[in-house]
């Protein structure tokens, strides 16, 4: 998990946390260097990193915090960092029901409409009311996010996901059969 503090002014990386296993250093090296040398959030999302398959993604998950801090700043995406209580909100959990059914968001009337399957059954979500979307993680929701606000909803992400919010415990993917 990844935490990015930026000013909204400039852009520039105030801060940022990690946690997690391993490659946790490496992420902590990087940030650390970009608050010193007054990298931006864009910069972030350009950075070129080490890749090599068996040890990371193409984009890293630094670049991929600095994609979405510039999605915010821009209005592409409108993260939250809690639940409303307000029960006009759809609550769309994106994970797949065996995540859904098994770790459920701990609110009422939530709604499980797995990501690949969202494009497709946007049509069950009442247009005319806000949506937070959320994930385990919140990737995942952030990606349904974007696609939600595309189609014309008020939608907002719940930054952190399920871990960072209710149980640290929850899974980002249903465990093999």
């Amino acid at each position: 998990m990844l935490k990015l503090l930026w000013d909204p002014a400039d852009g520039r990386v105030l801060g940022a946390q990690v946690t997690g296993l391993a490659g946790v250093d490496k992420r902590l090296d990087v940030l650390a260097t970009a608050i010193t040398g007054g990298l931006t959030i864009d910069d972030l999302a350009q950075l070129e990193l080490s890749y090599a398959p068996p040890f990371g993604s193409a984009k890293d998950i630094v670049n991929l915090a600095g994609m979405t801090a510039c999605n915010s700043r821009e209005g592409l995406v409108e993260p939250v960092d809690a639940l409303p209580e307000d029960p006009v909100v759809q609550i769309v959990d994106v994970r797949p029901p065996a995540l859904a059914q098994k770790f459920p968001v701990p609110r009422a009337g939530v709604i499980n409409i797995p990501l690949a399957a969202l494009r497709q059954r946007s049509g069950e979500l009442d247009a005319s009311r806000p949506v937070v979307t959320v994930c385990a993680l919140g990737k995942t929701s952030y990606f349904a996010a974007r696609i939600l606000a595309q189609r014309g909803f008020q939608v907002q992400s719940l930054t952190g996901g399920l871990r960072a919010n209710f149980d640290p415990r929850s899974p980002a993917k249903p465990p093999a059969p």
